[in-house]
């Protein structure tokens, strides 16, 4: 093979580029032709999000709109084993914004009469991943007092997940 009359090691050394590389080029050249010259595509650097995540992101922005990124994320940890990163959550979210609710989770906390239903819906919110805060302001809208609607603060989730 010879390149405008020099070897590849002498054009390799003209350049700056590797012999190597000048084989790989001749090849596609011979191959493409003058389509050669023009760039590959590159490939896609972004990981897709699984389409179960994804949806799971824009219900639990449905259910609870005051949800924050983070907290969304944590939960996303739970249920998947994996945390997107703040960017892809905010993302995802921008892209569809959720439908407004059309029905509630739980009751509100008061009214549910028994306190095993009570204690029960507070361990699976945890289980999901909410932290007490969450918890306790689960469900739009909030109250004057803040505690959401279940009426009920952080202080009565973390007496309702201690073991006794």
């Amino acid at each position: 093979m010879v390149l405008f009359g020099h070897s590849p090691a002498e054009r390799a050394v003209q350049t700056g580029a590797a012999e190597r590389t000048l084989y790989r080029q001749v090849a596609r050249f011979a191959q493409l032709g003058m389509a050669s010259f023009v760039p590959p595509p590159k490939a896609e650097k972004h990981r897709t999000l699984p389409p179960r995540m994804r949806q799971a992101i824009l219900d639990l922005k449905r259910e609870h709109p005051p949800l924050n990124v983070n907290e969304s994320r944590t939960i996303c940890w739970a249920r998947f084993a994996h945390r997107p990163s703040s960017a892809t959550v905010r993302r995802v979210l921008a892209e569809a914004p959720p439908p407004p609710r059309a029905h509630r989770r739980f009751a509100p906390f008061h009214a549910l009469a028994d306190p095993t239903e009570r204690r029960l819906a507070i361990v699976r919110l945890h289980i999901e991943g909410r932290n007490e805060q969450s918890s306790a302001r689960l469900c739009w809208p909030f109250t004057p007092s803040g505690a959401g609607y279940w009426h009920f603060c952080a202080r009565t989730a973390r007496r309702s997940l201690r073991v006794e």
